[in-house]
């Protein structure tokens, strides 16, 4: 799998497995709509031992799609952890809706990285129009 189908299955994966914290909304609110990425980078220059490795990014999307304070939820290496903040600073979201509102939502993404051997060759760029996320 190259590392754009990996973050492309993350996405997918994201919709409807990332695990939504305490937002101005009410988690089970019928007119909610949830964050979704609609511009994603790729990680750069990842060490081999990143392959295969699930990272666990927490952040808060704020209610222009843009991600803030994004940590590893647990230990991960610096150059990954480093890495990783870079890439998907510079991701865009749909933000979260609540009754046509959009509004800021922290969040957990679960990002599994593929090795460099395992990329084909791309700018590293994917538009969401080529991811389909519920």
């Amino acid at each position: 799998m190259n590392k754009i189908a990996s973050i492309a299955a993350a996405i997918a994966a994201f919709s409807t497995s990332a695990v939504f914290a305490a937002s101005p909304a009410d988690a089970s609110c019928a007119n909610c709509a949830k964050p979704v990425p609609v511009y994603v980078v790729s990680p750069t220059e990842l060490p081999t031992e990143a392959q295969n490795q699930t990272v666990h990014l927490a952040m808060t999307i704020d209610a222009q799609g843009v991600p803030h304070d994004i940590r590893p939820e647990s230990f991960v290496d610096q150059r990954i952890a480093r890495r990783l903040q870079v890439a998907v600073s510079q991701w865009r979201f749909r933000p979260e809706y609540v009754n046509g509102q959009a509004v800021s939502a922290r969040v957990v993404l679960p990002v599994t990285l593929a090795g460099e051997s395992d990329a084909s060759t791309h700018d590293g760029l994917t538009q969401a129009s080529t991811i389909h996320a519920n």
